[in-house]
């Protein structure tokens, strides 16, 4: 067996440095007055939060939208634009959710019940979240000044926690705004109107995107918390720059150049604590670290091709390759933690089993006859691109014949759309909650995993009426995924950005949230 080691991958993110880091920002004293600069991964193909699950967008896009409910520190939905908990009948069929008054858009309007009620219809249409709401809800009526009210043709306990999640999100327009775009993405920069501390003054693609303080804004009347209660603006700018090369990012750090630096590599943790100008902020608690097979054509529709490629995998090598030290990752078959009500142990003995013996049986079986397991990343997420190389190594070792197509993640985010060009691509996926959350469950979300037996195990979780039988169906759930294989989970991670040492405000959660970013 041929291993790809720490060092083999560190010479290999070595080489990165030499390629083009893209269109520079240009940072002078100007740029330090106007306030904070953030060097980020790659330029996001949209800013439209509610069709775009891209977390990237959402980091961005949290400072200029709003929902009507938040995760607290507890990571339970608090109130935003809501002001207080939503009003449940006792069949659960009725959601009344009072809102806050005297709300301004950035564009200068007031937010009421209609332009509620029309953002949540276009979230339930677009969005792939709210698709999981759509087949259960009747209408959605403005009522009076103060409210608004959905009707459901059953209870749906995790309405609240879908409401409140970053990303796929329900964010609040003005009603002509939602109206307008009921059948695709914001495209314009005039209709990204939001309710926000920050509202957008300028996109230049692979430049920046820059945001300015929306100097009318009305934050919540509730103590801060985590992305829940009052937003207060910490700088009179955000400006995110698309810095796509890792070392380029930490060297515009190191240099001042940049505020903050995103998405950065493990291996940079000791210089940057070394660094007495830098701040190390890791995220937690940690996102999961998958890969992604494709269910909907190809090899990978049998599923003894999925387990065989499940089974070879050394998750304990693969995550050490990716983030080096234990600090930044753990192993474990559950998805959620141990405080979790969903942690669950369903399927553990199919995590990390090593076993290329078995994946060659097993391959055997299917009739594998060497076609090649197309495999999409990119060297952009430095964690992502070391995973996917030992990935392919495990894979090899098992008999597949693996081509790995490296590409820029903005195009592995769109190609994954086409189910033809790939059998697997490695991801990852933020920190949720609440299993409704987690993207892959959805049958449109690339990788395309439907069958009939999760299909009736998500019916069951979602109709769900107290949290023992939430819990119960989730474990039927999480057997299934171990089982069926569509994706793996290769390891929980935990994010590692860095910031000067004279910027404050900036919180350890994932997505993170820059709206109190200032300048000390």
């Amino acid at each position: 067996m041929t291993l790809l080691n720490r060092r083999t991958l560190l010479a290999a993110s070595g080489a990165m440095a030499l390629a083009p880091a893209g269109p520079a920002w240009q940072h002078d004293a100007l740029a330090a007055e106007r306030g904070i600069t953030i060097a980020e991964t790659f330029d996001p193909p949209g800013l439209d939060p509610t069709v775009n699950s891209v977390d990237l967008v959402s980091t961005i896009t949290e400072n200029m939208f709003e929902t009507l409910y938040a995760f607290d520190a507890q990571w339970q939905p608090a109130p935003l634009l809501a002001s207080g908990p939503a009003e449940i009948s006792a069949d659960g069929k009725t959601v009344a959710i009072p809102l806050r008054a005297g709300v301004p858009f950035h564009d200068g309007s007031i937010m009421g019940p209609a332009d509620v009620a029309a953002s949540i219809r276009r979230w339930v249409k677009l969005s792939s979240r709210g698709q999981l709401v759509a087949p259960l809800l009747q209408g959605v009526d403005a009522t009076g000044n103060d409210r608004v009210v959905l009707h459901l043709s059953r209870p749906f306990p995790a309405l609240l926690t879908l409401l409140a999640f970053n990303s796929a999100t329900a964010i609040i327009l003005p009603r002509a705004k939602a109206e307008g775009a009921m059948n695709g993405p914001l495209t314009r920069i005039a209709d990204l109107i939001g309710t926000g501390p920050f509202r957008i003054a300028e996109r230049r693609p692979d430049q920046y995107t820059r945001l300015v303080r929306f100097d009318k804004y009305v934050p919540a009347p509730f103590p801060s918390s985590a992305y829940a209660g009052a937003r207060k603006a910490g700088s009179p700018e955000l400006d995110f720059v698309p810095v796509p090369n890792v070392n380029t990012r930490l060297q515009g750090l190191l240099s001042g150049e940049y505020d903050v630096a995103d998405g950065l590599s493990t291996d940079s943790y000791a210089e940057i604590t070394r660094a007495k100008n830098l701040v190390p902020i890791i995220t937690k608690p940690g996102g999961w670290l998958l890969f992604v097979m494709n269910s909907r054509q190809g090899p990978t529709t049998n599923p003894l091709i999925r387990q065989a490629a499940q089974a070879a995998l050394d998750n304990g090598e693969i995550m050490t390759a990716a983030l080096g030290s234990e600090r930044f990752f753990a192993l474990g078959s559950s998805l959620f933690p141990d405080w979790s009500p969903y942690h669950s142990d369903a399927g553990a003995k199919l995590y990390d089993q090593k076993n290329p013996e078995k994946a060659k049986a097993l391959l055997k079986r299917a009739g594998y006859n060497g076609a090649p397991f197309r495999i999409l990343t990119s060297e952009q997420y430095d964690y992502v691109y070391k995973a996917a190389l030992v990935v392919m190594q495990n894979l090899q070792d098992a008999g597949f014949t693996v081509d790995l197509k490296l590409m820029d993640w903005a195009s592995v985010m769109s190609r994954r759309f086409d189910p033809s060009i790939w059998e697997a691509f490695v991801t990852f996926h933020g920190f949720v909650p609440d299993p409704s959350l987690i993207t892959i469950l959805s049958p449109a979300y690339p990788g395309w995993w439907d069958t009939p037996a999760k299909r009736a195990a998500l019916a069951t979780l979602n109709a769900a009426a107290d949290q023992a039988a939430r819990t119960a169906a989730w474990n039927t759930l999480q057997g299934l995924l171990m089982t069926e294989a569509p994706t793996v989970q290769l390891g929980k991670y935990y994010g590692l950005l860095a910031r000067q040492s004279s910027i404050t405000g900036i919180p350890d959660l994932p997505l993170t949230p820059f709206w109190a970013a200032a300048r000390t």
